[in-house]
């Protein structure tokens, strides 16, 4: 029993605490619980997670009690819920030494944000601190190491929300593949190259971008974008090199799951020390007395209660707004639909495949590309051919974390044993109860049984003992 289930336990009566994920659904799905229920994720010594939801003012009490470092917690933010804008800001600064100003992508991030949320297309004061007004409304928390740079924006006190995070996910890809389109088709004396843009997916404009980042970032500081608000070499800091030394994105597009777990304020990852906290550098509402209760509320994604702006939702693959229906129209709304418009223009032109999308007529329905299945290697085994249709139902079946079989094998030692490669972005993990951020998996049929188990290939994950159920 971890020291916050204990404490919890303690401190209230009939605290519903579960170990697995899908015990916290079904429980919520008989419940009918207000929207100030907080959803929270408890990480173990073991890595293992636990889940539970609270009231805020159990959340405050918790903080209240709980010591910082037993304070492992996570925000769930299921799909169904309503947020705030939020975004996971990384890269390891080894991989990335030619960066020196460790916040040139951060200040960006919050130009962007700013821009997206509560200016004219073109109508852009240069005259005016676009950061320091972005950080009236934006909170930024930081967990940055030696090794490793990390910051989390929390639209606080929002302008819009939206209706779940799989809709700003989407939002927040076709943007970066506008943002990147916009650098490739930018011509100066140091970067000339064609490319057409009609299907290019964001790995696609990577791979381009890749061998003249550096260029970007020294020659094109001059070279402006977005009605003169941007410049290329602003833009190109949100382009960093991985562990793996390939180009990636420092915006995590993988936050935007069904059941994603984003850590909360104070709050550190088991073994570590690296605490999330208010970063001093982007403080947030200049340096206002704000209490730390009032900042912890803020800093909550799914905090919407009592929060009355419009909210953004998809429908028939267009972005468009609603207002709740507390809200009497008045000038102090200030989101601008224009930017949603010229999104919904510039997403009719590109094939968004990157974003997890086609279009589909049917509302809030976001449907992945389907991929090949890759068992020519194994035409005539007819034994994998039959186990296939279970696996595909199985991995596609999530329309948030969709998946498919990049290869199959058979056991050496084993031969009743296949195992399927997943890729795409099903990464479901049977330790933690949801999906992993990038780490693949595999599932492995038992044909002699009729079993199947699941293998996440994390290295972190303890795969000696698996978990087998029936195929039914």
């Amino acid at each position: 029993m971890t020291y916050v289930e204990k404490l919890l336990k303690r401190l209230f009566q009939n605290i519903i605490i579960t170990h697995r994920l899908s015990d916290l659904t079904d429980h919520l799905s008989q419940q009918n619980l207000e929207k100030s229920h907080i959803y929270i994720t408890i990480e173990k010594d073991n890595g293992g997670r636990q889940f539970t939801y609270l009231t805020h003012d159990q959340l405050i009490t918790l903080y209240e009690h709980c010591p910082v470092m037993e304070r492992s917690l996570y925000e769930l933010i299921f799909s169904e819920n309503q947020v705030k804008l939020y975004i996971d800001f990384e890269y390891y600064t080894n991989n990335n030494a030619d960066i020196e100003n460790s916040h040139i992508g951060p200040n960006c991030c919050l130009k962007i944000l700013y821009y997206l949320f509560n200016m004219q297309i073109n109508d852009v004061d240069k005259n005016n601190d676009c950061v320091n007004i972005a950080l009236q409304q934006f909170l930024v928390l930081e967990a940055s190491t030696s090794k490793k740079i990390s910051f989390h924006f929390i639209h606080a006190n929002p302008t819009a929300l939206f209706e779940n995070n799989i809709t700003l996910g989407l939002f927040i890809k076709i943007f970066v593949h506008y943002l990147l389109s916009l650098i490739v088709k930018h011509k100066c004396l140091s970067f000339d190259v064609d490319f057409t843009l009609q299907t290019a997916t964001i790995s696609d404009l990577i791979t381009l971008l890749t061998p003249y980042v550096t260029i970007l970032r020294r020659h094109c500081t001059k070279c402006q974008l977005l009605s003169n608000y941007m410049t290329v070499a602003e833009i190109s800091h949100l382009l960093v090199l991985n562990t793996r030394n390939q180009l990636t994105l420092a915006i995590d597009l993988h936050v935007y799951s069904k059941c994603q777990q984003f850590r909360l304020l104070d709050s550190v990852k088991r073994g570590k020390n690296n605490f999330l906290h208010q970063s001093t550098y982007f403080p947030f509402n200049d340096h206002s007395n704000i209490s730390y209760i009032d900042l912890l509320k803020k800093s909550l994604v799914t905090n919407i209660k009592d929060i009355n702006v419009p909210i953004i939702y998809l429908e028939n693959n267009k972005f468009t707004k609603t207002l709740p229906n507390t809200i009497i129209s008045s000038p102090t709304i200030e989101f601008n639909i224009n930017n949603l418009n010229y999104i919904n223009d510039y997403t009719n032109h590109i094939l968004i495949s990157d974003t997890n999308c086609m279009r589909s007529s049917s509302l809030n329905r976001l449907t992945v590309i389907e991929h090949a299945t890759n068992v020519k290697s194994h035409q005539n085994d007819t034994l994998i051919k039959q186990f296939i249709p279970f696996v595909k139902k199985m991995i596609t079946s999530n329309e948030c974390n969709h998946g498919y079989i990049s290869s199959c094998v058979r056991g050496n030692r084993n031969t009743d044993l296949i195992f399927f490669n997943i890729a795409g972005t099903y990464r479901y993990c049977p330790r933690i109860g949801t999906h992993h951020q990038s780490n693949t998996t595999a599932i492995i049929i038992d044909t002699k049984n009729h079993t199947y188990s699941i293998r996440c290939k994390d290295p972190n994950c303890d795969n000696r003992i698996l978990i087998w159920n029936k195929i039914e």
